[in-house]
């Protein structure tokens, strides 16, 4: 039975959840599901992994069916059984959103409709004074805080329209209308954010969409004073890169004070955005958008916005070295390294520690150390095959092995085009930085013109990997 969807769906829940469908089923309990009870107490003997020798098909047949039958029937029927069983997990697992807390007062209002309906005003009135002094206590920051506030002078509409109250009607109409557009435009923020974000990454025509309408609609009833709106608001001008320095630290600066306030989920996505911001700009050469990159990423650290559970990812890890090392802040990012180095996620941690050792080593001055290290790693990952070639070809230009870094050179641009794995825009970028390397390669040393003519050309390439050190190499020829 093991492979069955019920095995596998009961091995989702935890001892909590599995209690609580005990007693779903036994509310459900009848002659005709009875079966499907003793069937749901026999198999929770096995929990929580549901794995043991009692759970071969033929065991748990015999257990429920006469020994009289055929065993090919008694499979059969236990077929049947589970079938129905599994029909009333899924039942269960359609309720178990309606425990969560912000479905509280969605489930609350329906009881109020009820009471409505029904002209049990006194009781009506009583869960109403309830009800707005429980949604008064939810934090704004929380996704159904205005959904919930519809939900209550929806239901308050109703009422006076039901006693021919029509003035307070028009008052009611009015806080349902600017609650409910305050929720959908949080919810059209919230999307139009991660649209943008994923068109950065994939292909998505997002051309029909109207974006800059939403934004107008923010700044035209000022809804900017509403603190998760701002967010939201200053995230999609970040995404649309239409932010200013001073604008876009306005975003890092609500990020910093209201993170704690959103659900973990929803402040690492807005983290997102603003170091994808940061990236795009040193990936242009703004070198001061290192040091927010670096800011952004000590306040999820701080916050512990960034584990999962004690683990960081290894992109981010990958990522926050890097800003430090290029920072210059050489101690830090090697405590951390070491710190982190068995809370890195992902089949790919030893590469992501050996290589950003290596790169450790190299900004340290020791060369030769980092060089004798790269030789000797093999790494699985391709994104750390081509960062661990590119830091050798450094690496081989520090020490001044010029053949060796002309065939290792020649060599890796081959291969990056033939690569099938690389996306188009790394290829190009990594294509770039070994042409601009070797024109380096190739320029004496205070031959001006050539120097200048060289870096206008790292400058104003648009795709390059290494920027910031080409430019400083050509510093050192002048």
């Amino acid at each position: 039975m093991e492979d069955t969807l019920l095995i596998k769906t009961l091995r989702t829940f935890d001892n909590k959840q599995l209690g609580k469908l005990h007693k779903f089923l036994l509310s459900h309990y009848s002659k005709k599901d009875h079966k499907s009870l003793e069937l749901f107490e026999y198999l929770q003997k096995f929990k929580p992994h549901f794995q043991h020798k009692n759970l071969n098909k033929e065991i748990v047949a015999k257990h429920f069916f006469s020994e009289k039958k055929e065993i090919e029937n008694q499979i059969g029927g236990l077929t049947k059984l589970t079938s129905q069983l599994y029909g009333l997990v899924q039942k269960f697992i359609s309720y178990l959103p309606l425990e969560e807390p912000e479905k509280k007062i969605e489930l609350e209002t329906n009881i109020l409709d009820y009471y409505r309906k029904h002209d049990l005003d006194d009781l009506f009135e009583r869960k109403l004074r309830k009800l707005i002094k429980k949604q008064k206590k939810i934090d704004p920051f929380d996704d159904s805080y205005y959904h919930d506030a519809f939900l209550i002078n929806n239901s308050l509409f109703s009422y006076y329209s039901k006693n021919g109250d029509y003035k307070k009607c028009g008052e009611t109409l009015k806080k349902c209308l600017e609650n409910l557009e305050i929720s959908s435009l949080i919810t059209q923020l919230n999307y139009s954010c991660l649209a943008l974000n994923y068109a950065k990454v994939f292909e998505m025509d997002l051309a029909s969409f109207s974006f800059d309408l939403l934004i107008k609609q923010v700044e035209s009833k000022k809804y900017t004073d509403i603190a998760i709106v701002n967010i939201y608001y200053h995230a999609m001008l970040v995404l649309k890169n239409q932010a200013t320095e001073s604008f876009f630290l306005k975003y890092k600066d609500l990020l910093h004070t209201y993170s704690s306030k959103l659900s973990r989920h929803e402040a690492r996505q807005l983290y997102v955005y603003a170091k994808n911001y940061c990236s795009s700009k040193t990936s242009l050469g703004e070198d001061i958008y290192y040091r927010y990159y670096f800011d952004i990423y000590q306040s999820e650290l701080k916050t512990g916005i960034i584990y999962d559970n004690g683990q960081i990812q290894a992109g981010d890890l990958r990522n926050i070295i890097t800003v430090a090392l290029v920072l210059k802040e050489l101690d830090w990012a090697s405590k951390f390294l070491e710190e982190h180095r068995n809370k890195i996620m992902g089949e790919d941690k030893e590469d992501v520690y050996w290589y950003n050792k290596a790169n450790l080593l190299f900004y340290q001055g020791a060369y030769e150390a980092a060089l004798e290290l790269i030789k000797q790693l093999s790494f699985k990952s391709q994104l750390y095959k081509v960062a661990a070639k590119r830091l050798k070809i450094k690496l081989l230009y520090e020490l001044r092995e010029i053949e060796e870094l002309d065939r290792i050179s020649n060599n890796f641009r081959v291969a990056i085009s033939r690569d099938k794995i690389l996306a188009e825009r790394n290829k190009v970028r990594n294509q770039n930085f070994i042409n601009l390397l070797i024109s380096i390669v190739g320029i004496a040393r205070k031959d001006i013109n050539r120097i200048k003519k060289i870096e206008n050309r790292i400058r104003s390439t648009k795709e390059l990997m290494e920027r910031q050190w080409l430019l400083e190499k050509l510093e050192e020829l002048k």
